[in-house]
C-alpha cells in the first residue's frame, strides 16, 4: 500500500507539473484570443473591422490561434490521460496483490479467523485514509512550490520599458 502512495504522489506531481506546463502554453495564445475577440465585440473596434479589409486578416489570426490552443489542449490531455491510466494501472495492481495475499493467508491457515482477517482488512483501509490524506497534503505543498516558482520567474523578469529619461 505504501509503495501504491508513493506512485500516486508521484503522480500526481507529473500531472501538476503538466498543468503548470499548460497554463505557461496556453497564456500567449489565450492573450491573443482575447485581444482578437475585444476587436470583434468592441462597438468602436467592431465598426472599423467592418468598413476594412483588415477583417479577413484578423479574423484568420484567429482561427490560427484557437487552433494552436487546440493543439496545446490536446497534447496536455494526452500527457495527462498516459499518466491517469498509470495511477489506475498501479493502483489495481497494488489492490490484487493486497487481496491475492489476504486469500493465500486465509487458505493456508496464515488467517485462521476470519474476524481477524476483518480486523487486518479494515486497519489496512483506516491506515490507507491517513496516508492519503499525508499525500494529499504533499501534493499541494508540491503544486504551491511549482506556483511559487511562477511566480519567482515573473518577478525575475526584466523589464522591456525604460522608467526614467526625458521628463524626469
Amino acid at each position: 500500500e505504501g509503495l501504491q502512495l508513493v506512485f500516486r504522489f508521484m503522480i500526481d506531481m507529473k500531472l501538476d507539473q503538466n498543468d503548470l506546463w499548460e497554463k505557461d502554453e496556453l497564456t500567449p495564445v489565450d492573450r491573443r484570443l482575447d485581444y482578437y475577440h475585444r476587436l470583434f465585440c468592441m462597438k468602436d473596434y467592431a465598426a472599423d473591422l467592418k468598413t476594412t479589409p483588415l477583417k479577413t486578416a484578423i479574423s484568420e489570426r484567429y482561427r490560427e490561434a484557437g487552433k494552436e490552443k487546440a493543439r496545446i489542449r490536446a497534447r496536455h490531455d494526452g500527457i495527462q490521460a498516459f499518466w491517469l491510466v498509470m495511477f489506475d494501472v498501479v493502483f489495481v495492481v497494488a489492490e490484487g496483490a493486497i487481496v491475492i495475499g489476504l486469500v493465500h493467508s486465509i487458505l493456508s491457515g496464515g488467517i485462521p479467523q476470519v474476524g481477524m482477517y476483518m480486523t487486518m482488512l479494515l486497519g489496512f483501509y483506516r491506515l490507507d485514509s491517513y496516508l492519503e490524506e499525508l499525500i494529499g497534503m504533499l501534493e499541494q505543498a508540491n503544486s504551491l512550490s511549482l506556483n511559487a516558482q511562477r511566480i519567482r520567474r515573473f518577478f525575475d523578469i526584466e523589464p522591456g520599458i525604460e522608467v526614467g529619461g526625458h521628463g524626469e
